[in-house]
C-alpha cells in the first residue's frame, strides 16, 4: 500500500494514528472481556486478564514489526540493501513475521 492510497481513506497522519488506537483499544478491551467471561474465581480471572493483557501487546509488537518492514520496502531503503525485494519480502515474512500471523491487527474503520 503506497501513501497515496492510505490518505484517500485518512485525511492525514492524526486521523490514521486515531484509527490505529481505536481499534487497537477496542482489541485489547475484547480480549479482556473474554478472559474475565471465562473465569470461575478472582484468581483465574487475575491470570486470565494478565495473559489478554501480555497477548495485546505481543499483537502491537507483530504490528509495530510489519509497519517497519513496508516502510522499508515503500521508502527504497529494502532495494538498495537486496537485489531481489519480493524475495527478501517473503522472507522476513515468513521468518519473523509469520510466528505472530495469528495475532495481526486488521483496521476496519
Amino acid at each position: 500500500m503506497t501513501a497515496a492510497i492510505l490518505y484517500k481513506y485518512y485525511a492525514n497522519k492524526d486521523e490514521l494514528l486515531i484509527a490505529i488506537h481505536k481499534k487497537a483499544f477496542a482489541m485489547l478491551y475484547e480480549k479482556k472481556r473474554a478472559a474475565a467471561e471465562k473465569s470461575n474465581t478472582p484468581l483465574e480471572r487475575c491470570k486470565n486478564l494478565t495473559l489478554a493483557h501480555a497477548e495485546y501487546h505481543s499483537s502491537l509488537r507483530v504490528l509495530d514489526l510489519t509497519i517497519q518492514v513496508i516502510s522499508l520496502h515503500n521508502s527504497g531503503v529494502l532495494k538498495q540493501i537486496v537485489q531481489d525485494t519480493e524475495a527478501a519480502l517473503k522472507k522476513i515474512m515468513k521468518d519473523t513475521l509469520c510466528k505472530g500471523c495469528d495475532k495481526w491487527i486488521i483496521i476496519h474503520v
